[in-house]
């Protein structure tokens, strides 16, 4: 078949003399880039226009400087390696030159213009130049390699790393406890008390209820704290990186793994949702569990495999609403399979059956009770779906058609990873999700895998970003939201990885194995991993948490919350925070717990207070109520006023603290109708 098609090709290419001309002009091009100018040299300039497409959209002058002159420094050293092998003329030393800066002094002009624009042609010649110094690198996927000590240990050790950075200092960051948290601890306490009558059933935001029994669990070990919550993610966030790095050994190899796993562990994006008390990641294990059970199937033909992906699949119908969108990845991959190659489904079709017979027993009971109360499945769906919600503030004003409104939303989306704005609350990080380096080689690794489609593990990989960005994000408002785009938070690191060890492959195979080779390269790859750490540690450990991006880092809910909790049980509350923050707000649910405490919407009865009370007052007053402050110091002058500010000095909120027999004396002045003293 395929000989046949590239005849058919050439037959029409002939036929054309403009088509045929252009077609050996381009052969021609591409033989002399890769035999004058070198893949070291197109590589290194494809990585170098990379890094200036990558500050065009998250400007990073001093990285930008470093990287540009280590990538010059090893374009010097290559040309020596490559001296050593065989004698470069003056002739082609100019060649080489001129192709590796010549593409980055126009970079560099671009970088100048202040539109977004220019990183779309940045990054395109990039990938161009990436692709050509590839050429002939791809293959299928061999045998799997055989497991080694040391691999063992140096995944033991990534997973330990990932675990740090999850559990740090879990109580205080981040400093936000998300209304959302919240929700989620209160229905984990429902399961712990025993006042849940069915698991089969749904809880907060028609949620099965099994998707909080983790949560549950880990509060009953950790304690029903905010540590026992977020717990359940942090465990869930290092078991993650198992699976990963054994899908990701699987398809690509050990090295590839390696990369990914500890490009994921030291992910701002990856630390961020597992440091919050939420189910979203829960997702993110299952599918990669998921796929890796897919593809052993598909490499060993054992149908226990098959029925373990079909087990984590039919799992997901029980937990947050992302999983329910895996059983159509695979079904795409399987249809494409079929389409593409002939015998797939044959070859194949027990394991199949098998997988969504297993998804399909798993996810029965709750089947059966969604049958029953159809409108709780697809409630979520409905409320948040782009076309039956286009006046929604979420989209520009006036854009009420849906081509435009998706154009809008796609656009969104696509700058999510490198450019940056997530728009939902739950992190809320306003910058890129990737680090910079991460981020210019996932775009490589995407061109990558975009080039060779027709295998089965770059066509399964492009469908599973692709279809889950389109409906978990395009599809869905407000975008980017990335709570809905959990399941494919590994995959931006296995392209990456997958880039990375390719570049570090072209290198090693051009510069031989010579120990100024190997040193170079090892010292390169270390450099890689601490720039990238250091960007990632900053990202979330110093700007994100002393910020206010995130509703849980702006709104005051935590500090009020944790306010109540301090008073004890010897005071009632009054929340002066309509219609901004009420008591009901899942965080001071959760976090204050037993408390005494009143809305104030209406001041008029409450301020002074009329009706007789048995503990001391605290009146807590969010900055838009404080008009009403004066008027409760005229009645209590001798209660205590406190200010809660940011470190800025911006005030979150004041308390007055009255006690009980302050109240009790105003009340008998009323009593006798003295006025106030």
């Amino acid at each position: 078949m395929c000989r046949a098609r590239k005849s058919n090709r050439w037959h029409t290419i002939e036929r054309a003399p403009l088509l045929r001309r252009l077609y050996l002009l381009s052969l021609k091009s591409k033989a002399f880039l890769q035999g004058v100018v070198g893949k070291p040299s197109l590589l290194l300039g494809g990585l170098g226009l990379g890094i200036l497409a990558q500050g065009q959209l998250t400007p990073r002058p001093a990285l930008e400087i470093g990287a540009l002159s280590i990538l010059s420094t090893l374009f010097l050293l290559s040309l020596t390696l490559e001296r050593r092998k065989a004698w470069l003329s003056p002739r082609q030393l100019l060649i080489k030159a001129l192709f590796f800066f010549f593409p980055l002094t126009i970079g560099l002009w671009c970088r100048t213009l202040p539109s977004l624009l220019p990183s779309l042609p940045l990054y395109a010649t990039s990938a161009l130049l990436f692709l050509l110094a590839l050429e002939g690198e791809g293959g299928n996927l061999q045998e799997e390699e055989p497991f080694s000590r040391y691999e063992f240990v140096l995944l033991a050790l990534i997973v330990a790393l990932g675990f740090l950075l999850l559990a740090y200092d879990l109580e205080n960051i981040p400093p936000g406890f998300h209304g959302d948290e919240g929700e989620s601890g209160m229905q984990a306490l429902k399961i712990l008390q025993d006042q849940i009558p069915s698991l089969i059933s749904v809880g907060w935001y028609h949620q099965p209820i099994l998707a909080f029994a983790w949560q549950a669990a880990t509060m009953k070990i950790f304690g029903d704290t905010v540590f026992g919550l977020r717990m359940s993610s942090v465990i869930v966030g290092t078991l993650t990186l198992i699976p990963l790095y054994f899908l990701t050994r699987l398809l690509f190899g050990k090295r590839v793994a390696l990369l990914a796993t500890l490009l994921l562990s030291i992910s701002h994006w990856h630390i961020a949702f597992n440091r919050i008390g939420i189910n979203y990641t829960q997702t993110t294990l299952l599918e990669v569990t998921a796929f890796y059970f897919l593809f052993k199937g598909l490499r060993s033909k054992n149908i226990l495999y098959f029925m373990a992906s079909g087990l984590a699949v039919g799992m997901g119908f029980y937990l947050y609403y992302a999983s329910r969108f895996v059983p159509f990845i695979i079904a795409a991959f399987i249809l494409l399979g079929i389409l593409l190659e002939r015998g797939f489904w044959a070859h194949y079709r027990c394991g199949f059956v098998a997988l969504f017979l297993a998804a399909a027993l798993i996810f029965a009971p709750m089947a059966f009770y969604f049958l029953e109360h159809p409108h709780q499945f697809i409630s979520r769906t409905q409320s948040v779906f782009l076309f039956s919600n286009l006046n929604r503030p979420e989209l520009s004003p006036g854009t009420t058609q849906p081509l435009p409104a998706f154009l809008i939303q796609a656009e969104r989306m696509l700058l999510l990873f490198n450019h940056g704005h997530d728009r939902g609350g739950q992190y809320g990080y306003q910058g890129a999700m990737l680090d910079f380096l991460s981020a210019t080689f996932f775009v490589l690794g995407l061109a990558y895998m975009a080039l060779h489609w027709r295998e089965p593990r770059h066509l399964f990989l492009l469908l599973w970003f692709w279809l889950t960005l389109i409906v978990g994000g395009m599809l869905t408002l407000p975008a980017p939201f990335t709570p809905r785009l959990a399941g494919i938070i590994p995959l931006p690191f296995i392209l990456a990885g997958l880039a990375l060890e390719k570049t570090r492959g072209v290198l090693a195979q051009a510069w031989g194995q010579g120990r100024l080779a190997r040193l170079t390269l090892t010292t390169f790859m270390i450099l890689v991993f601490s720039v990238a750490g250091f960007i990632n540690y900053r990202t979330y450990f110093v700007e994100y948490i002393n910020g206010v991006q995130g509703w849980a880092q702006r709104e005051a809910a935590t500090v009020v919350a944790k306010y109540i909790r301090s008073l004890g049980d010897d005071y009632e509350v009054y929340l002066l925070g309509a219609p901004k923050l009420y008591l009901r707000h899942g965080t001071i649910r959760f976090i204050a717990r037993r408390y005494k405490g009143y809305d104030l919407l209406d001041p008029e009865g409450y301020i002074p207070l009329q009706e007789r009370v048995d503990r001391n007052v605290a009146y807590i007053i969010l900055p838009h109520r404080l008009d009403q402050l004066p008027l409760l110091l005229r009645y209590y002058p001798r209660a205590t006023l406190r200010s809660f500010t940011r470190s800025t000095g911006e005030i979150r909120f004041m308390a007055l603290e009255v006690d009980k027999g302050e109240i009790w004396k105003v009340q008998e002045r009323f009593t006798r109708g003295l006025a106030p003293d």
